[in-house]
């Protein structure tokens, strides 16, 4: 669609690019996980100083971070292993049939 990917939506189908969303949930996983350890550093820096907003935030933030990583990193394992795999589905399609 977009020159870069050789995703394609058609009038009734569409086919992704294997190798896109690969690189897509390496990439998601790689960034939750730096983000990770940028507010672990802050939230230690805020138990230090006492600053009990930044507690509150950064620990609230954590945990959404960690929730996306154990998503993304479980979806760049199953894309991994697809790699050997003769079939691959997509579940929770939002639409017509499977």
């Amino acid at each position: 669609m977009n020159g870069i990917t050789k995703n394609d939506l058609s009038y009734n189908e569409t086919k992704l690019d294997f190798e896109a969303l690969l690189k897509t949930a390496a990439f998601a996983t790689s960034e939750l996980r730096q983000q990770i350890k940028r507010l672990d550093s802050q939230l230690g820096d805020d138990l230090l100083h006492g600053n009990i907003t930044g507690i509150h935030l950064e620990s609230q933030w954590l945990s959404e971070y960690a929730q996306s990583l154990a998503i993304a990193a479980d979806t760049y394992s199953a894309l991994l292993g697809a790699k050997t795999r003769e079939d691959i589905s997509i579940i929770n399609h939002m639409g017509g049939g499977e």
